[in-house]
C-alpha cells in the first residue's frame, strides 16, 4: 500500500511541477533572430515548435457543434461537423491586409473547412466568449474535426483532408 501511496505522491509532484512551467497559451517565446519578427505563416506556435500535439491528449466525442474557450480565455473556437473556427482576443502577430471583398472584421481568427486550406476569419460576429472551458491538454472532435487545447495554444485540423491550424498569442499557422 506504500508502494501505491509513493508512487501517487511522485505523479502528484510531477504534475505541478509540470503545471507551473506552463504559463498559459499566451507564452512567449522570446525574440527572433534578429528581435524581427517571423512572417505568420512561418512561426512556430509559441515556443513549442510545432505547436500542439496529440501525444497524451485526452480527446472528448462530441455529436453536436461543441464551443469553447482556452483556460487563459485568450483563445474561443466552436467545432462543428463542416468546420473548425477560432478567435483570439489578444496576439502578437498582423494579419495579412483585408481582401476586397471581405466588408466585415478580419484577422481576428482563423477556421478551416472540409476542403480547403485555413484561412483568416472575414466575419461580423465571433466565436470568442463560450462559459465552457476545455482545459490545457484536452481536445474536443467533431465529425472530421479535431481542435487541441495546449498552454502553447489550439490546433485545430480536418482529420480527412489534413487541413487546419494553430492559433496563439505570438503566432498562427495555416496548412
Amino acid at each position: 500500500m506504500r508502494t501505491v501511496w509513493r508512487a501517487l505522491g511522485l505523479l502528484t509532484a510531477a504534475l505541478v511541477l509540470t503545471a507551473c512551467d506552463n504559463p498559459g497559451d499566451d507564452a512567449d517565446p522570446g525574440p527572433t533572430a534578429g528581435g524581427a519578427a517571423q512572417p505568420a505563416a512561418t512561426v512556430g506556435l509559441g515556443d513549442r515548435g510545432s505547436g500542439p500535439s496529440s501525444a497524451g491528449t485526452t480527446t472528448r466525442e462530441i455529436t453536436a457543434t461543441f464551443q469553447f474557450t482556452t483556460p487563459s480565455k485568450n483563445i474561443g473556437c466552436l467545432v462543428a461537423a463542416d468546420t473548425a473556427r477560432c478567435d483570439i482576443v489578444q496576439k502578437a502577430w498582423k494579419a495579412p491586409p483585408k481582401p476586397a471583398d471581405c466588408t466585415l472584421d478580419y484577422g481576428k481568427g482563423l477556421s478551416v473547412g472540409p476542403d480547403q486550406k485555413a484561412a483568416e476569419v472575414c466575419a461580423g460576429d465571433t466565436v470568442l466568449g463560450s462559459k465552457e472551458i476545455l482545459p490545457y491538454g484536452q481536445a474536443v472532435r467533431v465529425g472530421e474535426f479535431v481542435c487541441e487545447s495546449e498552454s502553447s495554444g489550439v490546433r485545430c485540423r480536418n482529420l480527412k483532408s489534413e487541413h487546419g491550424f494553430t492559433i496563439s498569442r505570438d503566432a498562427y499557422t495555416v496548412f
